[in-house]
């Protein structure tokens, strides 16, 4: 009787330990996800969030809709470029006005003095 008590207390102890390992591996992996998405978020958007210095400012974004030569239709409203436009990729690179193609997400900034002007903008291809 005392030898079978020793064994199911065996049993018990081998079973919560087994537990306690994957509810401590469950809650590493938790944490370790959050701090992924907070860091690198789940859109591109938020992975080229992390590119501050190009994004600074940027308020305004939307999804391409019409590209012509110096204008660009964002949701349906027309803007132009500023003559010194920047235009960045995702990953913050240099990229020329013709890497802006419809169905892409963008971010930009409209320049001060003029509202229907964009002086920066980030594109997001669609993948």
């Amino acid at each position: 009787m005392k030898e079978q008590n020793v064994r199911q207390k065996g049993r018990f102890l081998a079973k919560m330990r087994l537990v306690a390992g994957l509810c401590i591996t469950i809650c590493f992996a938790t944490i370790g996800l959050s701090v992924w998405f907070c860091l690198f978020g789940g859109s591109p958007m938020a992975h080229a969030q992390s590119r501050s210095a190009v994004i600074g400012g940027l308020t305004e974004q939307g999804m391409v809709t019409g590209v012509r030569e110096r204008t660009v239709v964002i949701d349906g409203r027309d803007y132009e470029f500023d003559q010194k436009v920047e235009v960045f990729d995702a990953k913050g690179n240099r990229v020329d006005l013709s890497a802006i193609v419809r169905n892409a997400e963008v971010r930009f900034r409209l320049k001060q003095d003029d509202i229907n002007k964009i002086d920066r903008i980030v594109v997001y291809l669609p993948q």
